[in-house]
This record gives structure tokens, sequence and C-alpha cells, in this order.
């Protein structure tokens, strides 16, 4: 991972329609990042600080761009990365297109704003000053549109899950940007930042009347969807209308107020230290999962709407494909080290040049051992293992196992068959050259034919050649022993 810039991962084909597509320069970076991954996105309104929040999240100024137009500077979703703080996995950072564009409709920015949540593991909502009902109603609107998704996975699956459980939802931090008042609870007295969220902002609206039960029933859904849900604020972080300077400079520049610039820090601090892996109905997502996960849900955006439940089974389907592929991977290096092992083991040294094969017992401790590596390395992998994926592991392990049979019968063959040539090759020169056709050659030759085959029983037995392998490969060295009726002739 070299880039110092963010990368485009999902744009607009058809704004202000819901329609995206990712980009492969998005897909190719999420796939190059390893270990866990700790998934923060930060939406909110447009011209609000979104990108600058991000930026001080992702450790720098000029990762995300900035923009001071009527239009949204970042189109669809942007993505940087850098090593987590533990040393293990990579924080992710989705920089959302804000929401209010003069091109862009509601159904639009719910989508997408959608879709980066279910991508993400915390999700920062920044809104400028004290929490308008502007700005409950858009949370409403994201909440509605995770309740039609819990929705219509609960009934795709036949069950009925409580909307908002862990398998498919985000933390949620809300960030109040610019704040000034005193915070107070229902009842007027001092109160901390959750309690004002809870009290004050998402407080049920009293009456019976169809507007207050439709707008606690969107009240509700928030509380369901985002069960994981805390406040927190920021005072205002210069004394003049300077902000541009401020997004050059960071928090170093010589206007910043240092009450902000402690808070600030503190909640990036917590933000980064509590951002959780991030999980998908169960599942710790890979890089190549997310980009899996990323492609699926825009691909299946149906009335602004992701469908969670293909998206995620195509995702579990392509994870299947890298935990078989990771498993026969893990049976090959483990037979490979096994062979490098008997090949170093110096039981060959008499004949260097030649591989020797394993024996039977140490074939079969090779492959339990490397069966037992690569369902390891399966099961680390997959999301999911039904009845018919467990067939399939099951029979190409059974397959790499029959073929290392082979394999091994083959090196053995091969061993046996060069090691004959190499121990026999003197004898057949003397044939060949008739040193053999003098007094006393014929017993020389059989002493000599002897020898040869009991070097060769001795260094199949130093390499533990399968013994039926040592037999039929023994049996060539009788057909030259026929050169003795030979030399009896010529005798």
């Amino acid at each position: 991972m070299s880039a110092c810039k963010s990368v485009p991962l999902i744009r607009p084909v058809m704004a202000p329609e819901p329609q995206f597509v990712v980009v492969q320069e998005g897909i190719d970076f999420l796939r190059g990042l390893e270990g866990p991954l700790y998934v923060v996105s930060v939406v909110g309104a447009m011209r609000q600080g979104k990108s600058f929040v991000l930026g001080l999240l992702a450790g720098g100024p000029g990762i995300f761009r900035l923009g001071h137009q009527t239009k949204s500077c970042t189109e669809g979703v942007d993505v940087f990365a850098r090593p987590h703080p533990s040393g293990r996995g990579h924080l992710v950072f989705l920089d959302v297109e804000g929401q209010g564009s003069t091109d862009r409709n509601d159904t639009y920015d719910a989508a997408l704003t959608t879709v980066a949540m279910l991508l993400s593991s915390m999700v920062v909502y920044n809104c400028l000053s004290v929490g308008k009902s502007d700005d409950v109603d858009k949370l409403e609107l994201l909440s509605g549109f995770m309740q039609n998704i819990f929705d219509r996975t609960s009934e795709e699956h036949g069950e009925r899950e409580a909307a908002g459980s862990d398998r498919f939802c985000p933390a949620l931090m809300w960030l109040l940007r610019d704040f000034f008042l005193e915070m107070v609870d229902a009842n007027g007295r001092p109160c901390d930042a959750d309690t004002y969220l809870e009290e004050v902002l998402l407080a049920p609206v009293s009456g019976a009347s169809r507007v207050a039960k439709d707008k606690n029933r969107k009240l509700n859904d928030i509380k369901q969807v985002l069960q994981k849900r805390c406040l927190r604020t920021l005072p205002r972080p210069v004394d003049d209308e300077n902000f541009r300077q401020l997004e050059i400079d960071g928090l170093d520049g010589p206007g910043v107020r240092p009450e902000f610039r402690q808070q600030v820090t503190g909640i990036i601090q917590e933000i980064l230290e509590t951002v959780p892996r991030k999980r998908f109905d169960g599942g710790e997502l890979t890089g190549a999962a997310l980009a899996e996960l990323a492609g699926h849900l825009t691909l299946t955006l149906k009335d602004g709407v992701p469908e969670v439940a293909s998206a995620w089974h195509q995702v579990c389907l392509a994870q299947t494909r890298m935990a078989l592929q990771r498993a026969s991977e893990s049976f090959k290096q483990s037979l490979r080290m096994a062979q490098d092992s008997i090949e170093a083991s110096g039981r060959q040294k008499r004949h260097t040049a030649l591989k020797p094969p394993m024996s039977s017992h140490v074939l079969k401790q090779t492959l339990q051992d490397a069966t037992a590596a690569a369902r390891s390395a399966y099961f680390a992998t997959a999301f999911q293992t039904d009845e018919e994926q467990a067939r399939c592991l099951n029979d190409s392990l059974a397959h790499a196992a029959a073929e290392a049979h082979r394999d091994n019968e083959e090196v053995a063959r091969s061993f046996c068959r060069d090691l004959l040539h190499a121990l026999y090759a003197p004898v057949e020169s003397s044939v060949d050259g008739k040193r053999y056709i003098c007094g006393g050659g014929y017993s020389q030759y059989m002493q000599d034919a002897e020898g040869v085959q009991h070097e060769y029983a001795e260094c199949c037995q130093d390499t533990l050649v399968p013994e039926h392998v040592v037999t039929e490969i023994g049996e060539v060295l009788a057909q030259h022993r026929k050169h003795s009726q030979d030399f009896a002739r010529q005798r």
C-alpha cells in the first residue's frame, strides 16, 4: 500500500438516480490490505468539514479532497488506509459524498450513505451546530433504509430478528461541530453528551397524533438500527471565518483555538482506539472480502436499497473459493516442506543428484499433517461452511492426498531407476569394453553385479523407499545379469 492520497472506490453513473459502480483502482487498493480491518466512514451534509475530520483521522491534510462550492467535492466514496496503531491490520477511511448537493436528491444521498454504513465498523455523523431537526430527519431516513434492509433480509431467511443486531450495523458517533450550548437534560439539569443524545436529540415526541406516532416510529428505528451510539461535541475551531486556512494548516495553524485542538485530539484518539474490527453477519472481513462486498452492494441496489442477503451470499461464495485455494496452497506447502526436509537429511549423500521419495510411514504422517493444516487454513478464511462446501473441501483434500501418493510412487520409481543406472554404469562400461573376457572375468562380473545389488538394496533402505518399488525396479538388475551367460560362452 503506497498511496498517500485517497483513491476512488464508488462512483455514480446516473446521478441523481441511486445507481453506482465500483472503481477498479479502489477495489485493487482494498484487496491489497492485509490483516483485520477497522473501517471508519464520515457522513453528513456537504460543506460541513467531513473531509477535514477524515484528514485528521487519516494522519494529515491533503489526503482527502476539500471543496468550497455548492456541489460536493467528493463524488461517491473515496478510500484511504493506514496501518492500525496495534501493528496488526489497517484502519480504513471512507470519505462519503456530502448530502444536500444541488444536483442530488434524498434517495441518492440515503442510498450512497447506506452502502457506506454497511461497509463500515464505525460511522461518524458530522453535523454543525446544535443538532437541528433536519439533522435528525436525515438520520431517520438512513435508519429507515437500514430497517428496510433488515426486514428484507429477515423475510428472505424466514426469520424475524431484532433490527440493528450486530450482523450488519456499525457503531455511530454523532459529532456536533461548533457546539456552543450548555447541555441539559429533559428536566433542565446539566448532563453529559450521551444523556443529551438520548433525552434531547432522540427524545420521543409527546401526543397521539399520526404525526407524533410516525415521528416516534422513526426515532425508534434510529435506536434499534444504531444500538451502539454516542454523541461528541466540538467548539468552534477558529475565531474568524478563515476555515480554508484551517484546512490547509491543520491543527498546528496559528488561529486554532486551544480548546478545539485539545478536544478534537481527544475525539480522534477515541475513534482510533474504539473502532471495532469490521464484521458482517458474523464474518470478519479481509481487504478482499470488503472489496467484494462493496461491489455487490452497489450492484444490487434496488429503489435505493441494496440487497444485503444477495450481496453477502456472493461475498461468502468468493470467500469460500479463496478458502479452498488457501487450503490447497497450505497442503502443497506442507508437502514441499516435508520433501525438502528429506532431501536435506543427508541420507542420500551417496548419490546427491537423486531426489529421494518418502517412506510409506513418513508419507502417511505428512498427509495427515498437511490435511490438518489445510483445514485450518480453510476455516480461518471461509465465512460460512454448509454441507456441500464441506464435501467439496473433503473431496479436494482426498484428491490432493491421492495425487501425493501417485507423485511419491513416481519419485520412488525415478529414484530407484536412476540409482540403479548410476550404480550399474561401471559394470555396464566393463561389459561393453569386454574387460570381463579374460581369465576369472566371469567371477569378477558376478562379484561386481552382486556388489551393485547389495549397494542398491542398502541405499534404498537408507532412503526408506517403499519395498514394492525397490523390488519392481530391482528386477531390471536381474535382466542385466543375463550377460553372465555370454561370458560363459565367450570363455
